[in-house]
Order: C-alpha cells, then structure tokens, then sequence
C-alpha cells in the first residue's frame, strides 16, 4: 500500500503511533506512558540522545543498513534533524502527527533504556505482521473497490457502503479509524474478507448476499483457526 496512514499501537491501554510506510514509531508517545506510569520515572528523550551507546547505535546502524532496509521517505511533511541524528534513521515533524519518529531498531533500544517491560513490549511489535496486515488491506480494499466500479458501482457512496459493510462484518462495527487500531487477528481476517467480497462482486450477488456470505465466511475462519 503506497498510502501512508498512522497505525495505533496499544501499550496498557495507551496508543503509540507508527507509520504504515516507514514502519517508524514516535517515540514521544512512549516517553509519555513511561513517565505517567510512575511518578518516580525522570528519565528524557534528551538524555537518551546524549548517550554514549545512543550516539554508536546510530553510527553503525546507519553504517549497516542499505537504503532498501530503511523505510522511510522525505514526503511525510516538514522533518528536522536535532543532534546529527542520521535522517534516514531519526525523524522529527512538526504540526499534526508531529514529534520525534524513530527507525524500529532505535525504538527498541529507546524502549529498553527505559524498562524492561517497555523492551518486552517493543520486540513483539516490532516482530508482529500489523504492518505487513495493515499494508495488505490497503491493497486488497483497492482490489475491492475496482471489482465495484467493474460492476458499475463507481460513486464514493458505493465505495463507503462496501467499506463499513466490512468493518460490521469484522469488528462487530463502524466508526472511523477502526483499521488503523486493529489488532493482527483482526487484520488478517479483514483481509480475507475483503478478498471474498471482491469475488461475491464479480459474481454479481447483492449487496445484501455479500453481507450474509461474508459473515457466514467470517464465523467459518474464526472456528477453523480458534
């Protein structure tokens, strides 16, 4: 998926953000839970910058990685560089989604600074498919979407229509943001889904039979994979 949309990560019931294009993480939002979780946390972002093994790590990682490890672009907005951070591996933006975005590996060595817990947690999302998922089911809702304009339904409330269909079908309902919250189960299953429903649409059954095929779909892969 070619679109850059911001994933919510969710750490004890906090969301950290990241970038579906970059694969990048904002380090701030976990500046915030850590220091909300104890008032007797002080570590800062600064202080992280000024370490020794901070100031290594970016040197030999930048040193290391090839252009095509690293995922970021220059297009997401208005980036700074602070400190002689290496760009390709450090990002900080101004205005909406702004703060300081991190290279994956960057982020797992911030979260390890500040607890083990936060490092725990780090390597499972760094490791997960929500990337790869979220990714995947923008492609796959473009594959749905000209199935729909092949069949003659080409206005955005078409498109609309399908969409929240899908999302009362995997998460029990609709509201905005819902793809960019889910969890990896979730998007794998609306993956599926979408990819069915684009071939009940080329096979021309109504809307109303989508719906109900999709659901009976949805209840048969949660069984076979509970």
């Amino acid at each position: 998926m070619k679109t850059e949309v911001i994933i919510q990560r969710d750490l004890h019931g906090n969301s950290i953000r990241q970038n579906s294009k970059t694969g990048f993480l904002n380090i701030n939002d976990l500046h915030r839970v850590y220091l909300n979780s104890d008032s007797n946390n002080v570590k800062t972002i600064d202080k992280y910058w000024e370490l020794q093994s901070t100031l290594e790590l970016l040197e030999v990682l930048s040193g290391q990685l090839n252009e095509s490890d690293i995922l970021n672009t220059p297009e997401i907005g208005e980036l700074k560089t602070t400190l002689n951070k290496p760009l390709n591996l450090v990002q900080t933006k101004r205005g909406k989604n702004g703060g300081t975005w991190v290279h994956p590996y960057v982020f797992i060595d911030f979260a390890m600074w500040l607890s083990v817990d936060f490092k725990i947690w780090a390597l499972k999302v760094v490791s997960d498919k929500v990337l790869k998922f979220r990714n995947e089911a923008g492609d796959q809702y473009k594959e749905m979407s000209s199935a729909l304009s092949l069949a003659g339904m080409y206005k955005p409330s078409d498109f609309a229509r399908e969409a929240k269909m899908i999302n009362r079908v995997v998460f029990g309902g609709h509201k905005v943001g819902l793809r960019n919250q889910a969890n990896e189960q979730q998007l794998e299953l609306l993956n599926k889904v979408q990819l069915y429903n684009a071939e009940l649409i080329k096979q021309n059954e109504s809307f109303k039979e989508r719906e109900k095929q999709c659901s009976r779909f949805k209840d048969f892969h949660l069984k076979f994979y509970a």
